[in-house]
């Protein structure tokens, strides 16, 4: 079986022309994708690329082909870690979007979050912060800042129900925010990170002091410098001229 060849065009994506990454097949028509192509496609149009069958998917949570995941990391390995490599820079440099749930209360950064979610959006929302990295957005409607939150526990109940427990990690600017397409409803933004600036620790009394008191001693050996710089030198060739005047009229008078 290792010996099997591959068609390199079966195993490449038709949206991005480059090898599967994460491939995910659409139930409706068959025809496979990578699931960040998919995803961006079906925010423009629920429909399949392809062949435009509805696509009545969910792309970040949608399974993933087990088959051709596994032909790719059997029969074509230097080239799929050489792609997967590429998209992971990919993602660093990228901006993530993350789905928002609008709150009415303010939530700052090490704030413990629990929620009860039972509208299909948010439970959208759950779906696919658990497939991938766990993290989505609270935020107020009006304020375009909020934190980002990540899931630390969750449990799902018989009829689709979400509680979640989670932690406020960071505050962050959200932009872009829009309906997502297949999302039932849910609205997703970039979240941009906010880096707050610590506030300049102040010393205690007792050290302030003694800079104060080092800081006077430093101007006052300053000033005594400055006296000595602004002194007249002593006049030492005045002095020469002087004695050697007396010598020579001391000399006349003796002649």
């Amino acid at each position: 079986r290792k010996n099997l060849v591959f068609p390199r065009e079966e195993l490449e994506c038709s949206l991005c022309l480059k090898l599967f990454y994460d491939p995910i097949t659409t139930p409706a028509c068959g025809h496979t994708f990578c699931r960040e192509c998919l995803a961006m496609a079906l925010r423009a149009k629920p429909n399949c690329p392809l062949c435009r069958t509805p696509a009545n998917i969910d792309a970040q949570s949608h399974p993933v082909n087990a088959v051709i995941s596994h032909i790719l990391q059997t029969h074509a390995s230097q080239e799929y870690r050489k792609r997967s490599l590429e998209v992971k820079m990919e993602k660093k440099r990228r901006i993530p979007r993350h789905g928002i749930f609008f709150s009415n209360m303010l939530t700052f950064p090490g704030a413990k979050v629990h929620l009860h979610l039972f509208e299909l959006r948010f439970r959208t929302l759950v779906s696919r912060a658990l497939a991938t990295d766990r993290k989505f957005i609270i935020m107020q409607r009006d304020v375009p800042v909020g934190c980002i939150v990540s899931i630390d526990t969750s449990r799902s109940t018989a009829d689709g129900r979400f509680y979640i427990e989670g932690t406020a990690e960071s505050r962050c600017r959200v932009d872009q925010i829009r309906f997502e397409e297949g999302a039932h409803g849910l609205e997703c933004g970039e979240a941009r990170p906010i880096v707050d600036q610590m506030e300049q620790q102040q010393l205690p009394p007792d050290e302030k002091d003694e800079n104060d008191n080092d800081d006077d001693d430093g101007a006052a050996e300053e000033e005594e410098e400055e006296l000595e710089e602004k002194k007249p030198p002593s006049d030492s060739k005045g002095d020469g001229e002087s004695t050697s005047a007396s010598a020579s009229a001391s000399e006349t008078m003796t002649t």
